[in-house]
């Protein structure tokens, strides 16, 4: 089961369940799997700086998950980040997305 972890600004409560829901369907659609089989969780954003400036929090999506192909996980990926950046109205190359290998596999 795929484990995707948001890390972002704060969204109304209504709007971060429709964000994350549609981010599960279109990861699990990424994936050839049901949205019932990826689980997302978000966090909120306290702060966040560049060196020692303050800057606007943006969004940073983690997909945790086994091997599967490139192509998959790469689908996976852009699919979050275009999920992400629109619901959280943020344009999509200020979006950081990445699979990381939850096994041990090289």
């Amino acid at each position: 089961m795929p484990v995707v972890t948001v890390t972002a600004p704060a969204l109304a409560g209504p709007d971060l369940a429709a964000a994350l829901g549609e981010l599960a369907g279109e990861i699990a659609t990424a994936l050839e799997l049901q949205a019932s089989d990826i689980y997302v969780t978000a966090l909120t954003s306290a702060a966040s700086v560049i060196g020692t400036e303050p800057v606007p929090a943006l969004p940073v999506v983690l997909l945790h998950g086994g091997r599967r192909a490139r192509s998959a996980m790469e689908a996976a990926r852009d699919a979050a980040a275009e999920v992400v950046a629109r619901r959280w109205d943020c344009p999509p190359d200020r979006v950081w997305a990445q699979w990381i290998l939850s096994d041990d596999e090289p």
